[in-house]
């Protein structure tokens, strides 16, 4: 249930203000402004207008996103994605539909696919992943290998193999790229593509000698391998 918004706060639509007095402008000037000049104060007002209108709305997005994060932090998925009707809290559901323009609202949408893959509901989880919009740099690997994670739930093994291999190029380092670079050669193993699993097995074992990973990455490079023999 989302919270209720005050009429008096809907009238003060800032866009809607913007474009009046725009509008107001055009009608008090009508014979001056013309030709460039009506399309620089459209331009320039409805502009003014749209960002400060995306300023307010991500406002309220990020205020109501407080409590859907606290359940989320408590692991309480199905709250945290729907909300509590009794403590009139809204989830991360209804934010997405509500501010899906700003922000808060593509945040919302990396949130609720994780609620709902730890609901097991990996179909709406990827239909969350597929529209958000994964920042640049170390912060966008999660969200890139989780879609990644998704796929592999759902048995789309190839897909999710180059899924990962996407996480592992996004920002290459130490931890995130041998960890995705592995999850992707599991998952071509499974897809049968044993070619391009075989490609990332020796990435972790040339590039990233000294991770973790290289011990898990040799015991599959000796199962393909006596895989092969058999075959």
């Amino acid at each position: 249930m989302s919270k209720h918004i005050p009429k008096e706060e809907l009238q003060e639509d800032i866009l809607v203000t913007y474009y009046a007095r725009v509008v107001a402008f055009l009608g008090a000037h009508r014979k001056t402004a013309i030709g460039i000049g009506i399309a620089t104060v459209l331009i320039v007002g409805i502009g003014i207008g749209t960002y400060y209108y995306k300023q307010s709305e991500n406002k309220k997005a990020e205020t109501l996103m407080s409590d859907a994060e606290q359940y989320f932090r408590q692991a309480d998925y199905k709250k945290a994605l729907e909300g509590d009707q009794q403590a009139l809290t809204v989830g991360f559901e209804a934010i997405v539909n509500k501010y899906s323009d700003t922000k808060a609202g593509n945040l919302a949408r990396y949130y609720a696919a994780i609620c709902e893959m730890n609901l097991n509901q990996n179909q709406k989880a990827l239909d969350y992943i597929n529209q958000y919009d994964p920042p640049k740099g170390i912060l966008g690997v999660g969200p890139v290998s989780l879609k990644g994670a998704i796929l592999s739930n759902l048995g789309q093994y190839k897909q999710a193999g180059e899924q990962f291999l996407k996480a592992a190029n996004w920002d290459e380092n130490d931890s995130t790229t041998p960890y995705n670079l592995l999850s992707a050669a599991n998952n071509f193993i499974k897809a049968g593509q044993t070619d391009d699993a075989h490609k990332a097995i020796k990435e972790i074992i040339q590039k990233y000698p000294n991770t973790p990973y290289v011990t898990q990455a040799k015991k599959l490079d000796g199962y393909l391998t006596a895989a092969a023999i058999q075959n």
